[in-house]
């Protein structure tokens, strides 16, 4: 389970692999929280979105493990892992009711970082309910959380969404700020969803402010942050490559923005 998790951004594929016999091993000795890690990890390895059934099931099932073994952080954490799937497919109340509870949880534990993870969760819901400024509140508060915590894989998190909303709402030197730091912050973890994220939001300030030859290198730059079999290239690629085919299609260069398009429509078509 340790080295699974330890691998997981850097080769999902042997990450899931190990969950998986790690799940095994803990189900043939009985071993409650050994299962709830594992499953959590294998849902955070699923590659291909059309089986999203499947990362649900496994989402679902490492909250019931830990609930049943009573483990404190790992409530919070799968608690927080499952809202981000409901904020996913839209479901933003039982998305919210999650993230709340592990806050609660997290604060009960007087863990910063968990603490940390939950507001950024939570920004992220508000965010996609309209509610700007009191996402930007509840990011802001969940970055201070991460002042002086060696973690950051989860400021850059933080820093990722945070670039996003700004952008969102206008304030784009703050969030070209956000997206400065939060390529940082992937160099620091070597964090390749990390750095795709913030060359996006780059790109995306770049098409807005008419430089539309930079926009296309940085988006072609945030899809080459992934082998093209990765994980992390279906999630977050195909949202790139939509925006790089709009791009495309704006400057007239039709046939470019259909391979594009085409390809994104592949990865997606079973979510």
């Amino acid at each position: 389970n340790e080295l699974a998790w330890a691998v997981r951004t850097a080769d999902s594929v042997r990450a899931n692999t190990l969950a998986s016999e790690a799940r095994e091993l803990a189900r043939e000795s009985g071993y409650t929280l050994g299962q709830a890690r594992a499953a959590r990890t294998m849902a955070m390895t699923v590659h291909a979105w059309d089986a999203l059934p499947k990362l649900l099931g496994l989402a679902q099932e490492a909250k019931r493990l830990f609930d049943e073994a009573d483990d404190a952080p790992g409530r919070a954490a799968s608690r927080d892992f499952l809202s981000s799937i409901h904020e996913h497919v839209g479901d933003l109340a039982g998305g919210l009711e999650l993230a709340l509870d592990a806050l609660s949880i997290a604060r009960e534990l007087d863990d910063p970082v968990r603490q940390g993870y939950a507001l950024s969760s939570i920004g992220g819901i508000l965010a996609a309910s309209g509610e700007a400024d009191a996402a930007v509140e509840r990011l802001q508060e969940a970055l201070r959380l991460f002042d002086g915590v060696p973690d950051p894989a989860g400021a850059g998190t933080i820093l990722s969404r945070l670039s996003r909303v700004l952008k969102n709402a206008g304030r784009n030197e703050e969030a070209l700020a956000c997206a400065e730091l939060c390529l940082q912050a992937a160099d620091a973890s070597d964090n390749p969803f990390l750095r795709s994220t913030g060359l996006t939001v780059m790109a995306e300030l770049a098409e807005q402010q008419g430089e539309p030859a930079r926009a296309e290198r940085l988006y072609r730059a945030s899809l080459a942050c992934f082998e093209p079999t990765s994980a992390g290239r279906g999630v977050i690629g195909a949202s790139t490559q939509i925006a790089l085919g709009r791009l495309l299609t704006a400057q007239g260069a039709f046939a470019a923005a259909e391979f594009e398009l085409r390809e994104a429509l592949s990865w997606v078509e079973g979510d």
